[in-house]
């Protein structure tokens, strides 16, 4: 898989963080990071359907007014 960001974008942001690691560091931790990023967009996807559905069962039905 193509890394959703070069070696040298992931350096510069990770600045001296960087300086000690190998390319082939970077390009892992980039994939490790992009893995965590589409779970944690899985799981606020997950908790907002979640919310939603919630939301519809709580709401009064015409025939309790």
């Amino acid at each position: 898989m193509k890394p959703i960001i070069s070696i040298k974008e992931a350096r510069k942001l990770l600045g001296k963080e960087a300086e000690n690691m190998t390319d082939e560091q970077v390009v892992e931790l980039i994939g490790q990071t992009h893995e965590l990023a589409k779970l944690a967009l899985d799981v606020a996807r997950d908790k907002l359907a979640r919310e939603k559905r919630d939301e519809k069962t709580e709401r009064p039905t015409a025939e309790a007014n």
